[in-house]
């Protein structure tokens, strides 16, 4: 059996543009973040601009037409950075964190734009998430330590205990019955 994959040499361009496209849109994006938090380079906003827009050009003349949307909001999509062992790790707590960061841009959004009744949104989805996050730590502060844990520090306790009677190591105390 033989397998056979053809790729068009545009279908080829087009996902190299995407694959520059995706790459150099995060890195403009983290970068305008930055710089709106007070850090950054604002000096290579233009650069990173015109390398944006040149991945947009390279892939509509690939495919005749832009990205779809569904593709340029995966690329920046906050949660595709946590997997779903970290996900359920963590749980709640990762989940309340994400929101944060959520309410956050989304306060810095509004307020770039004088939007105050998205920036109120923001400020009362903040306030939920931080509601959640304290939720979920007071819930794992609650949940009783590991079963192992237990037992080591049992053990610890009780050799610590013969240190102080005694003033020797518990092992001492056996060879002094002989």
């Amino acid at each position: 059996m033989r397998l056979v994959v053809e790729n068009s040499d545009e279908d080829v361009e087009a996902q190299y543009a995407l694959d520059d496209l995706t790459w150099n849109l995060r890195e403009l994006t983290a970068n305008l973040l930055r710089v709106t938090r007070g850090a950054g380079r604002p000096e290579v906003i233009g650069q990173q601009s015109a390398s944006v827009v040149d991945g947009f050009q390279r892939y509509f003349d690939a495919k005749g037409h832009w990205p779809v949307g569904f593709d340029l909001a995966a690329v920046l999509d906050l949660n595709r950075t946590y997997s779903e062992e970290q996900l359920a790790s963590r749980g709640d707590l990762q989940y309340a964190e994400r929101d944060i960061v959520r309410a956050a841009l989304q306060i810095a959004a509004s307020d770039l734009l004088g939007q105050r009744t998205q920036a109120t949104r923001g400020h009362s989805d903040m306030a939920e998430a931080i509601r959640s996050r304290d939720d979920a730590l007071a819930a794992i502060r609650l949940k009783p330590p590991h079963a192992n844990y237990l037992k080591v520090r049992a053990e610890m306790k009780k050799r610590a205990s013969g240190l102080r009677s005694k003033g020797r190591p518990p092992e001492w105390t056996d060879l002094e019955s002989d």
